[in-house]
C-alpha cells in the first residue's frame, strides 16, 4: 500500500521560500538532504516532515493545479468564487 509523504512545492528562490514557509507555518529547516536546489521543512514540534521546497525553472502557472488553504487559530472561513475564463473556442467569430 502506498502512503502519501509530504507536499513538495516548486520555487524559483529557495532561500526566500524557506523564509516564507518557516515563518508562515512555524516550520523548521531540516539540514538532511539540504542543497541549493532542495530544502525539507519539518514541524517545529519534531513530529516529522511537513513540506519540501524544490528549485524549479518552470514558469508560474496562471491557474495552478494545486492550492493550499491556510488558516490561523480562530480563523473564520469565508469562501469566494471567481469564474475562470472559458478555455473552449467560441463559435461565430
Amino acid at each position: 500500500m502506498l502512503r502519501l509523504g509530504f507536499p513538495v512545492i516548486g520555487v524559483t528562490d529557495v532561500p526566500r521560500a524557506v523564509a516564507f514557509w518557516t515563518a508562515a507555518l512555524n516550520l523548521v529547516e531540516n539540514p538532511e538532504w539540504a542543497k541549493d536546489t532542495w530544502r525539507t521543512l519539518d514541524h517545529a514540534d519534531g513530529s516529522g516532515h511537513a513540506l519540501g521546497l524544490m528549485y524549479s525553472e518552470s514558469p508560474v502557472e496562471r491557474y495552478p493545479r494545486l492550492h493550499l488553504d491556510l488558516a490561523t487559530p480562530g480563523c473564520t472561513w469565508t469562501w469566494s468564487w471567481t469564474p475562470r475564463p472559458s478555455r473552449r473556442p467560441r463559435s461565430g467569430g
